[in-house]
């Protein structure tokens, strides 16, 4: 997250799992947790709920790290959920899309993407993205 926003988001999200109910969530910042640790509990979780934010029209450069190790390391069988924010042109979640079709996980709600700061409206898509894993999560 450059400016914040990605990180409210994924806040959000959890804080929406924990209340539906979900155990056992990590959230991980690539810029700063080595990429062996996000993907150790890769292996370990049946879903993946990643974001990014817009770099140059790209993902950020640690999750782009991240989703290509993902690729090289074959990991099958994983539910997705993707989310980013961006401020003035996208490429986070566009890219995050490109790694979704990739991989083949099944992909659980909409995308979330948000211009700038989390509005209400956003956040109400933020909650059923989150209830939409939840339910998921909890069969």
């Amino acid at each position: 997250s450059m400016y914040g926003n990605t990180e409210k988001m994924a806040d959000a999200i959890a804080r929406e799992l924990s209340v539906a109910g979900i155990k056992n969530i990590k959230i991980y910042d690539a810029s700063k947790t080595h990429m062996s640790y996000m993907i150790n509990d890769i292996f370990k979780y049946k879903c993946l709920i990643i974001g990014s934010c817009a770099y140059n029209n790209e993902l950020f450069p640690a999750v782009e790290s991240l989703v290509t190790e993902i690729e090289h390391k074959g990991i099958k069988d994983r539910y997705l959920g993707i989310f980013g924010s961006f401020s003035w042109n996208g490429g986070g979640v566009k890219n995050l899309l490109k790694f979704a079709d990739n991989i083949g996980w099944e992909m659980i709600g909409n995308p979330v993407e948000v211009k700038g700061a989390l509005s209400e409206e956003k956040y109400a898509e933020i909650q059923l993205l989150a209830k939409e894993i939840s339910e998921k999560m909890s069969k």
